[in-house]
């Protein structure tokens, strides 16, 4: 088959053609790849944003663990009391520190006692004791006598105790304070809304609230001196009494 020279150079250009489109068609296969490929890469780079978020979050904990360590310490305050507690009744505080780190560069510093701790009154204070108990521990105590001049309840801040150690001074606080509460010594008033067990009834009577008032108004009252029986002679007994005298 003999083709014209037209249909040969429609058969060249077309060939011209497919040869120009040949890189573009190859090159399709490569974005497919690209695209399983680019997940990947995102993938690689969260987890290196992850490790790295990872690294610096372990590095700041350990920076803050750093900055501010445990103690290894514990202050513990005790309530010793005759129940109830009145006005003016004494109320023992011991304060315990147990420590179980390494030994203080210098005795711990108990706090600087006021004539008041919170609302109660400091009567005396106690030296510092120290002591070593079979699990290694060193303990400090303290004891306090406190009392109160008001009733209700008392409240005892929680107080803190500074341990100095060779490179750094520990400050231990408790985890709270303590609490007593004072009764009156008064007796409670009558339920049924009669008079205080052990006052003077009264009744409406002003001579029993006043008996100087009664007096003066002329009432008889406990208050005035009664004669003894026989002491004094009627007077049937004085008019023989003195004709015995005349004879």
């Amino acid at each position: 088959m003999t083709l014209s020279f037209a249909a040969r150079a429609t058969l060249a250009s077309a060939v011209l053609l497919g040869l120009a489109l040949a890189p573009g068609l190859q090159a399709q296969p490569t974005a497919a790849d690209g695209d399983d490929a680019s997940p990947r890469t995102a993938e690689s780079s969260s987890e290196a944003q992850t490790a790295s978020a990872a690294d610096g979050t372990t590095e700041t904990q350990s920076t803050t663990g750093a900055a501010a360590p445990s103690v290894p310490g514990a202050l513990d305050v005790r309530l010793d009391a005759t129940l109830p507690v009145t006005v003016g009744d004494r109320v023992i505080a011991t304060l315990t520190l147990s420590w179980l780190g390494a030994a203080p560069a210098a005795p711990p510093r108990f706090p600087t006692w006021q004539d008041t701790w919170g609302s109660a009154v400091v009567v005396e204070v106690g030296s510092v004791e120290a002591e070593e108990d079979g699990a290694g521990r060193r303990i400090w105590r303290q004891r306090l006598e406190l009392t109160a001049f008001e009733t209700g309840e008392v409240s005892l801040p929680a107080p803190a105790v500074v341990v100095p150690l060779t490179d750094r001074s520990v400050e231990v606080r408790a985890d709270d304070g303590a609490v007593f509460t004072v009764e009156s010594v008064l007796p409670p008033p009558s339920e049924d809304g009669g008079p205080t067990p052990g006052a003077a009834p009264t009744d409406g009577d002003p001579a029993a609230a006043d008996p100087a008032a009664a007096i003066e108004g002329g009432a008889r009252t406990d208050l005035e001196p009664r004669p003894a029986a026989g002491l004094l002679p009627t007077a049937s007994r004085t008019v023989p009494f003195l004709v015995a005298l005349a004879l």
